[in-house]
């Protein structure tokens, strides 16, 4: 006979089984640690792809390497937990290795600390990331968060651009597009509303912008808000900083005299910070020594 488990009796029994999980990880559990996972994992960023295509879910990308601790410990006390296991139901999982298979995708996604668990869409895009060890409560909640506001940025940045002027709200929405890398919503908001002669976002926008284009290794793109950048009314070290993120472009794109002349207009310019025009001849050696 099958005796059936009423609601409260079954919400009873789930919050046991989690109370239970937590005290595990102490030895003081009556259950084995850790519990299996139900949710699947994908090893290929091409499967992933198309398991999200097919469901039109989110990707959740774990980064991670061989050596690195904390994702081991990630794996053993947060991935498997009940509620973790059930946030991430909701999502197409892949873990890549930023050694091997997802060395590009890692370095093309600004990938620097590990583990690093990135939501981003079927193209690659980031909308979210979470970075280094989290515990399961944390991750859990910034996760559901990361779930809830995806497919948002290009709805936001439509209603910022119909309003057709910067307000604080486009201000920081902008920040918070660059703070999630979501390039692409973050290019949109400043091409729809810099369309005059004259650039209307602060420096540090068209900087951050270029630098984390730069990062993906985007130089054309890179340029073009670097570029808008520099034509504002700026002078000593930001302009110095500008121009060496827009040598490190061509240097990208082994165009290594483009690059060249871009590192001597750092070292040209007046009250560029010492340490950038340390960086910048020695740039200009290291291209010589290469092409000799």
């Amino acid at each position: 006979m099958v005796l059936g488990l009423g609601g409260e009796v079954k919400l009873a029994f789930a919050s046991y089984v989690e109370y239970q999980f937590e005290r595990c990880q102490s030895g003081l559990g009556l259950i084995e640690c850790p519990m299996p996972e139900k949710v699947k994992w994908y090893t290929s960023w091409k499967d992933a792809v198309a398991d999200a295509k097919r469901t039109r879910r989110p990707i959740l990308i774990d980064f991670y390497a061989d050596w690195c601790t904390y994702c081991k410990k990630m794996d053993k006390e947060t991935i498997p937990n009940p509620s973790v296991q059930a946030t991430l139901s909701k999502v197409v999982c892949v873990r890549l290795n930023t050694e091997r298979e997802g060395r590009g995708l890692a370095s093309k996604t600004g990938v620097g600390t590990l583990p690093t668990f990135l939501l981003t869409n079927a193209a690659g895009e980031p909308e979210g990331r979470i970075e280094g060890f989290t515990d399961a409560s944390q991750f859990n909640a910034t996760v559901g968060s990361l779930i809830s506001d995806y497919g948002t940025a290009d709805k936001r940045v439509a209603v910022a651009i119909a309003a057709g002027k910067i307000t604080p709200t486009t201000t920081n929405l902008l920040k918070d597009l660059l703070m999630k890398r979501q390039l692409g919503a973050a290019s949109k908001l400043i091409t729809g509303l810099d369309k005059g002669k004259n650039p209307v976002f602060p420096v540090e926008a068209y900087f951050t912008l270029g630098q984390l284009f730069l990062q993906q290794q985007s130089g054309v793109n890179a340029r073009r808000f670097l570029d808008r950048g520099l034509q504002l009314k700026i002078s000593g070290q930001q302009r110095g900083a500008g121009l060496f993120i827009k040598a490190l472009t061509y240097y990208q794109e082994k165009n290594f005299k483009a690059a060249i002349t871009g590192l001597q207009m750092v070292i040209d310019n007046p009250g560029s910070e010492p340490g950038i025009v340390s960086n910048a001849r020695s740039g200009i050696a290291d291209i010589r020594s290469k092409i000799k």
